[in-house]
C-alpha cells in the first residue's frame, strides 16, 4: 500500500475520507447545517504473533496473537440543533494509543457560529504503533441581504430586479490548525490535512498540508503543501518540552460568486425590502495521523495533525458587474440555512479496512 502523504519522494495519497472545521458569523439569524462525520483510530502490535516457551526447555511452545484494538464512529445529522456532536475514536495497547476526533456545535449551543472541526494524533513506541483517521463535512446555505435603505437604490432595484438580476459576492474563507511530533517519530512519520470547498456558484478549492519524514534530511519531519495553500501558509516550528509545533494558516478570496438576487421583504431590522440571494457551500476535512509498520523503531514518536480550531467563512461585498447598481455603500446580512443533508458514504468501513490505514502500506515494498 502506498503513503498517505504526497511528499517529493513519490509518494502518494492513500487515506480515506476524514475530518473539519469551520465557524461563520452569524447576523441576523440561526443557522442549521447538515452534517457527516467519521472517526477512527486504531493501535496494533507491528511484529505479529509471538511464540513463547512454555517451559525451559521450550520442549512446547504457545503462540500469542498481537495486539491489535480499534475503535471506529460515524453519523451524520441533517441539522444536530438538540446537542453537539462530538464523535471521540480511541485505541490503546500499554501506553501507546490513538485518538480521532470530529466535533460539530450547531448554532442553538453556540449562536454566533457554526462550527465543525477534526484531529488526528497518534504514537507509537516499538513494535506498538497508533493511526488515526477523523474527517468531517457540512453542507449550508447562506441568504445574503442588502438593505434598501437608499431611494434611488430602490427605484433601480425595482425596475431592474422585479424578477431577479445577476449580482456577484466575494467571499473570504480562512483555515487554521496545527502540526505536532514528539519524539523520534521515524522514516514513515506523517500527519495530513486537506479540506474541499465548494460552491453552488462554480467555487472549487482544494488544499492540501502536511509534514512527513524527509529521507534525505535524516528523516525530519518536513512540512509541504499542495492544491491553493502552500509551504509559505506554514508558521516557523516552536518547540518545547511537549515536542514541536508548526502553525497553520491559510486565507484565500473566493471571488465573483454569481447569484440571482430578488428583491424580497428583509427579515432582519434594517429596512421594509432587500436585495437577496442564496449560495449553498459544501465543505469537507480530513486529518489523518501515523506511522507505517516503523519495526525497527524502539523508541517513543508522536504525530499530530490538528485542525479542530476556528477556520471562518465570511461576506467581504457584493457588487454588480453589469454597472447598473452602485453597491459600494451596500450593508451585507447574512442567514444560514439547511439545503440538504450530507450523505455517508456507505462503504467508508469496507474501504477504511480494505486500505489497512498506514500498517500495511510499506509490506508490499519491502516484499
Amino acid at each position: 500500500m502506498q503513503n498517505l502523504i504526497q511528499h517529493p519522494n513519490n509518494r502518494s495519497i492513500r487515506l480515506c475520507r476524514g475530518a473539519l472545521l469551520l465557524a461563520a458569523a452569524l447576523l441576523t439569524h440561526q443557522a442549521a447545517a447538515a452534517t457527516s462525520f467519521e472517526t477512527y483510530a486504531r493501535v496494533y502490535d507491528s511484529f505479529g504473533p509471538r511464540t513463547v516457551c512454555n517451559d525451559f526447555f521450550c520442549s512446547s511452545t504457545t503462540v500469542i496473537p498481537p495486539a491489535d484494538i480499534d475503535d471506529q464512529h460515524s453519523g451524520s445529522e441533517p441539522n444536530p440543533v438538540l446537542a453537539p456532536i462530538n464523535s471521540n475514536a480511541d485505541a490503546v495497547v500499554g501506553f501507546t494509543q490513538a485518538n480521532a476526533t470530529a466535533v460539530i456545535y450547531d448554532p442553538a449551543i453556540s449562536p454566533a457560529a457554526i462550527k465543525i472541526g477534526v484531529s488526528a494524533s497518534a504514537q507509537r513506541s516499538g513494535y506498538v504503533v497508533g493511526e488515526a483517521h477523523a474527517r468531517a463535512g457540512i453542507t449550508f446555505g447562506i441568504t445574503i441581504e442588502s438593505p434598501l435603505n437608499d431611494p434611488i437604490l430602490t427605484a433601480l432595484a425595482t425596475q431592474l430586479c422585479t424578477t431577479g438580476c445577476a449580482l456577484a459576492m466575494d467571499f473570504q474563507h480562512q483555515s487554521t490548525g496545527r502540526f505536532g511530533f514528539l519524539g523520534v517519530p521515524g522514516h514513515d512519520a506523517e500527519a495530513h490535512f486537506s479540506e474541499t470547498l465548494s460552491m453552488d456558484s462554480g467555487a472549487l478549492l482544494t488544499g492540501e498540508a502536511y509534514i512527513a519524514a524527509d529521507p534525505l534530511n535524516g528523516n525530519n519531519l518536513t512540512p509541504g503543501a499542495n492544491g491553493v495553500w502552500s509551504v509559505a501558509d506554514f508558521y516557523p516550528p516552536q518547540s518545547s518540552l511537549g515536542g514541536t509545533e508548526l502553525a497553520f494558516n491559510h486565507f484565500e478570496t473566493i471571488s465573483n460568486q454569481f447569484s440571482i438576487f430578488g428583491i424580497r421583504e428583509c427579515r432582519g431590522p434594517d429596512g421594509d425590502f432587500c436585495l437577496s440571494g442564496n449560495y449553498t457551500v459544501t465543505i469537507e476535512q480530513i486529518a489523518a495521523a501515523g506511522f507505517g509498520s516503523n519495526a525497527q523503531y524502539t523508541t517513543f514518536g508522536e504525530v499530530t495533525s490538528d485542525f479542530a480550531h476556528t477556520s471562518e467563512f465570511s461576506a467581504i461585498r457584493l457588487y454588480d458587474p453589469s454597472g447598473d447598481f452602485d453597491l459600494s455603500n451596500a450593508q451585507i446580512n447574512l442567514r444560514f440555512f439547511d439545503p440538504a443533508p450530507v450523505p455517508l458514504p456507505g462503504a467508508f468501513w469496507l474501504f477504511a479496512s480494505a486500505l489497512g490505514f498506514f500498517s500495511l502500506k510499506n509490506r508490499s515494498a519491502r516484499a
